[in-house]
């Protein structure tokens, strides 16, 4: 009964991704796009590594890309921090007097 919750919890968790995703994009975020796809790359290699063949590993062809998304991970999780602490009115550029942003 448990196994069979978990796969409806995370088959729920799966769609509401989707759904966020799908808005992101409808208002232009390629960031969403980018890591979602770059979220599939690395749960795909994880099965790679996992295989029972563990001497032969193939990466695709395209694997500076994968690497390139991977690290615009970092940057989508930065500005998401960013926009958090500046809506508190902290954060590097402001503080909860009114805050100020750089350049102005």
């Amino acid at each position: 009964f448990r196994d069979a919750e978990a796969r409806e919890r995370e088959a729920e968790a799966e769609a509401k991704a989707t759904t966020m995703v799908s808005e992101a994009i409808a208002r232009g975020d390629v960031n969403a796009v980018n890591y979602f796809v770059a979220q599939s790359y690395v749960e795909a290699l994880g099965k790679f590594a996992d295989s029972k063949n563990q001497k032969t590993f193939f990466l695709p062809l395209e694997a500076t890309s994968l690497i390139g998304a991977v690290g615009g991970i970092a940057e989508i999780a930065r500005d998401a921090m960013q926009k958090r602490e500046a809506s508190r009115g902290g954060g590097p550029w402001g503080n909860s007097e009114g805050g100020s942003t750089p350049n102005s």
